[in-house]
């Protein structure tokens, strides 16, 4: 009997350690869950954040679209601009029956274009507070100049990358230009390079007698070279290089402005023509003929692409 009561003793024991290890066991488990859902709860956090971060970014995208719908609706409000100042100016010319030579649109275009550059703005403040144009600041005792400007540029013609650059600068060597309203300028040169790496492909100096045989008489003698600049509208045609060069008064609003299209080819080879020039009054009817050539005023004209061919 004494024998059975110890065994019985002993079983007590180990049952109850059992039960001590299997309550520690399961605190363990416990723990282990308590970290894992620490954990999972840490994901979801960092996931939280990640959301937070990308609608940020798309706010952000949201932002440059409409900065960028602001910018188109600046372009299409300038361009609006441009061509109310136009019409203005063909309807004030034919009310005060003024007759006059004015660019064609396209060619009014151009001839802003180019001559900006070298006339940085139409208008100049005063001290007074009013705006002047470029013959009421030019002084009648001395030789005037238009500002000098570089530009610079790359074009692909064939397939290849070239550079090209040139410099608009008043020519004190070249005749001096009495203009139609009494005012004296020295006339520009512009030295044009087109290169491909080290290798210059073209190098050439244009003057207004680069364009002797495309102006009229009497608005040659009283013009200078007043502009120059690319051809931005043939900037999809990759045949050849395509420049664009104004003939005419150094103040942009005077009467005097011819747009003169010029085309260089890779082996140097230089075409120049006319573009286009509309009498106002009487307006006449303006058109390209079957034979390649522009009808204007009475006069026809070599079309740049026709003669470059």
């Amino acid at each position: 009997m004494i024998s059975d009561t110890k065994h019985t003793g002993y079983d007590i024991h180990f049952y109850f350690t059992s039960f001590i290890f299997h309550i520690i066991y399961l605190s363990l488990q416990l723990e282990t869950a308590k970290i894992r859902l620490i954990v999972f709860l840490g994901q979801l956090e960092t996931a939280k954040i990640r959301l937070i971060v990308f609608l940020g970014q798309l706010e952000t995208a949201k932002i440059h679209l409409i900065v960028f719908l602001g910018q188109l609706e600046t372009i299409t409000l300038t361009l609006t601009m441009m061509a109310t100042f136009w019409e203005k100016q063909n309807i004030r010319r034919r009310m005060l029956g003024v007759r006059g030579r004015l660019l064609s649109p396209l060619a009014a275009f151009m001839a802003i274009l180019v001559m900006l550059p070298a006339c940085n703005s139409k208008y100049e403040k005063t001290g007074t507070g009013e705006t002047d144009t470029q013959s009421e600041l030019a002084s009648k005792d001395a030789v005037n100049t238009m500002n000098d400007f570089n530009l610079d540029g790359n074009v692909e013609v064939d397939g290849r990358k070239y550079d090209y650059e040139f410099a608009f600068e008043a020519d004190r060597h070249l005749p001096v230009v009495i203009t139609t309203d009494g005012y004296r300028y020295y006339d520009n040169h512009v030295k044009l390079i087109i290169s491909q790496g080290n290798h210059t492909v073209v190098e050439h100096t244009f003057t207004k007698q680069s364009f002797e045989g495309l102006i009229p008489g009497r608005d040659y003698k009283h013009s200078v070279l007043a502009g120059f600049n690319r051809n931005y509208m043939k900037q999809d045609k990759h045949d050849r290089f395509y420049f664009v060069a104004v003939v005419g008064d150094p103040d942009e609003s005077g009467d005097i402005n011819h747009t003169v299209g010029i085309s260089i080819d890779t082996d140097g080879h230089i075409s120049t023509s006319l573009l286009q020039n509309v009498d106002t009054d009487p307006t006449p009817e303006s058109g390209t003929n079957p034979n390649g050539s522009i009808e204007a005023d009475g006069r026809k004209y070599a079309d740049p692409e026709e003669d470059a061919a």
